[in-house]
């Protein structure tokens, strides 16, 4: 899986390095069909833990179920002087980051979303920077002013950066949808907070429990959220793709570092 996204982020960073303004015929193709086979609907299901939003006038829901569960994921993000990276490599700015997966983001086809978390630096324990931010109840979702790209980037860098937020003091919200015409490997198209204004967007923690249990440490979270999701340019289409109304997120998931 981790080789699978690293490919996908080379290719969108060879496109927008490459050909900056210039559609690629193979975002003008696929993305198209993409968009018109997103599934945005809700079939009930049993469970304390749900993701429920509205989307343009429409329910979307996602359950945590045992062969779906929801999931919070660790990860380390640094910067390299070129796009790609081998074990001579240097590397700078490394912090830590996670976040939310609600749906199956290991299948194709099928639309899973991302709620990415603030980063936090390498020597901060995850348990200490969630009981920290968690305790705030209302925070801000990223716009792109609020990327910071740093002096001398490369294109490419700046690219990956715009992309995804780069190094984020915010929270970030993604519907990712597999391209259907690969049957392995392929591109990841995502419909992004970070491509747009977020003016009257918000994220508010209702209520946050941490428990330990014999297999780990969970944490039972209660989120309402709205927001707008974009369109990313390079796709070859912009602005508003989606007004996410009346979000929440009730959920409870153990930590893996």
């Amino acid at each position: 899986m981790k080789n699978i996204i690293f490919c996908s982020l080379l290719f969108l960073l060879f496109q927008y390095s490459c050909n900056k303004h210039d559609i690629n015929p193979y975002f003008a193709e696929v993305y198209p069909e993409i968009l018109k086979e997103i599934d945005i609907e809700c079939e009930e299901y049993e469970s304390a833990y749900s993701f429920n939003v509205i989307i343009n006038g429409e329910d979307f829901c996602k359950y945590d179920k045992e062969d779906d569960p929801f999931w919070f994921n660790v990860n380390t993000s640094f910067t390299t002087s070129s796009p790609t990276f081998n074990s001579n490599e240097t590397n700078s700015n490394a912090k830590k980051g996670g976040g939310l997966i609600f749906g199956n983001s290991r299948i194709h086809r099928q639309e899973y979303f991302n709620l990415s978390f603030p980063n936090f630096t390498l020597d901060e324990n995850v348990y200490d920077f969630l009981d920290s931010l968690t305790s705030i109840e209302n925070h801000y979702i990223m716009s792109p002013s609020d990327v910071i790209i740093p002096v001398g980037a490369t294109l490419a860098e700046e690219g990956l950066l715009k992309s995804s937020g780069g190094f984020k003091d915010g929270f970030v919200i993604n519907l990712v949808s597999w391209d259907k015409y690969l049957e392995t490997g392929g591109n990841r198209f995502h419909l992004s907070t970070i491509f747009g204004d977020q003016p009257d967007s918000y994220l508010r923690f209702n209520e946050v429990n941490k428990t330990t249990e014999e297999d780990g440490v969970y944490y039972y979270m209660d989120i309402e959220f709205e927001c707008k999701l974009y369109h990313w340019e390079q796709y070859g289409y912009e602005g508003v793709w989606g007004h996410l109304e009346d979000g929440r997120i009730i959920t409870k998931v153990k930590v893996v570092e």
